[in-house]
């Protein structure tokens, strides 16, 4: 017994005095109580193993939903650079489309106008011919 007493702690010598001087019916009341302490500190652990079990899925879910909304940002990044390069090739259609309507709206400016000349030219053309041919006429007669 002096053995066991030389490896204790003062603390726990005192506690152990303190114990002997229990009845029997203390003693099973407390480790009664210190059971009851044990069990429920032991579902407690067990708990919250199983809220970090949990919890690290959840992070796990979220990584996954974070780099799938990456690779959706990156796609939709790829889709608005393309978009943009459609429309800039449309706006250079465009923009030669319309340099071609005024090219052929020029031309056709020109012609109209031409055809108007000639159409004058053609009038004064008809009415000298007719005053020659009447003078002609009233040369022959006379």
């Amino acid at each position: 017994m002096t053995k066991v007493n030389e490896t204790l702690s003062a603390s726990d010598k005192c506690r152990r005095t303190k114990l002997s001087k229990k009845s029997s019916d203390e003693l099973i009341s407390i480790i009664l109580r210190k059971d009851d302490t044990e069990r429920r500190h032991s579902k407690q652990i067990e708990t919250y193993k199983k809220l970090q079990t949990l919890n690290e899925k959840r992070v796990e879910t979220l990584k996954a939903t974070i780099e799938n909304q990456e690779n959706i940002n990156k796609s939709l990044e790829q889709t608005v650079i393309a978009k943009d390069a459609t429309i800039n090739t449309l706006d250079k259609t465009v923009d030669s489309k319309d340099s071609r309507i005024d090219n052929l709206t020029k031309g056709y400016n020109n012609l109209y106008n031409a055809n108007v000349k000639a159409k004058r030219d053609l009038r004064y053309a008809t009415i000298a011919i007719a005053i020659l041919t009447v003078a002609l006429v009233i040369a022959i007669v006379l």
